[in-house]
């Protein structure tokens, strides 16, 4: 019996056996890296997306509290110049009422009633006669 060419069967099919082990493994590596190579940019735009999405909901935020802080602003401005018109019309109002009473009590303080008294006639005749000398002094004739 030959066993020649089994040895040589026998050695090829060892070579066989690994290229066999090797071949998938190599698919595999190959496979792998394709799927590295396809998945690393999808991942990457992702780690982008995520980025532009946090950068993007900062900037509405930012803009949220900038909206908010000139909502308040303006608020606060409307409230001052409405308690500022609101003390103005107050005082006003005082100074008016306070005005109304100064007429009221001259008006009842200059009513007389009845007829001057001779003594106040005398005062008064007197008053318009100095006040008529000063007015028109008499000039000496020459």
């Amino acid at each position: 019996m030959n066993i020649a060419h089994m040895k040589s069967i026998a050695a090829g099919g060892n070579r066989t056996n690994r290229r066999a082990l090797v071949r998938p493994l190599v698919r595999a590596a190959a496979a792998g890296l394709l799927g590295l190579a396809l998945i690393a940019p999808a991942a990457g735009a992702m780690e982008q997306r995520q980025f532009d999405e946090g950068q993007t909901r900062q900037f509405e935020d930012r803009q949220q509290r900038q909206f908010d802080d000139r909502q308040q602003r303006q608020y606060e401005d409307r409230r001052q110049r409405e308690d500022q018109d609101r003390a103005f019309q107050q005082r006003a109002e005082d100074q008016r009422r306070r005005l109304q009473e100064q007429q009221q009590s001259q008006h009842q303080e200059g009513r007389r009633s009845g007829r001057l008294t001779p003594d106040e006639r005398r005062d008064l005749r007197r008053q318009i006669n100095e006040a008529g000398a000063d007015i028109y002094y008499r000039q000496r004739r020459r």
